[in-house]
């Protein structure tokens, strides 16, 4: 982290689903100017102003507000008819470069509901997002360009 933080050091991050804040916060610690947003904040106790509750399809930041976007594990939890929303607004939100980490297989059910609602191959997502992808498949790590 401490390389990947240091090439970070003068931008601005935003990690989108950024579940309990632990990227965030650990970026903080490295010097980086970083925020994350979730759809719920219940998983970051008091949080800062540097998180905020919002959809991914919906984010509040202006154009090209931050040089890196994140997300990790998030993607493949968003309806499919809503990623192409989501898509053009990581884009808009975003000057330089997005990496996406996303999980291609279904998932087990959670409480007797599917929770990787897009489960789709990473050719697929390659069509919807710019920048670089990271494919989690039940056998491993495979990085898309």
């Amino acid at each position: 982290m401490e390389n990947v933080a240091g090439d970070l050091k003068g931008w601005k991050v935003l990690d989108i689903g950024c579940g309990d804040g632990y990227l965030v916060n650990r970026l903080l610690k490295e010097g980086v100017d970083a925020y994350g947003c979730d759809i719920t904040l219940a998983g970051i106790p008091n949080p800062s102003p540097r998180f905020r509750q919002c959809p991914a399809w919906r984010l509040p930041y202006k154009d090209g507000e931050f040089e890196l976007t994140i997300t990790t594990d998030v993607l493949e939890h968003i309806p499919e008819e809503m990623i192409p929303q989501v898509a053009r607004e990581i884009q808009r939100i975003t000057s330089r470069i997005s990496v996406h980490i996303i999980a291609t297989f279904p998932e087990r059910k959670y409480q007797g509901h599917e929770v990787h609602l897009t489960v789709r191959p990473m050719e697929w997502w390659a069509q919807r997002f710019k920048g670089s992808l990271i494919e989690r498949t039940e056998k491993g790590w495979h990085r898309w360009q």
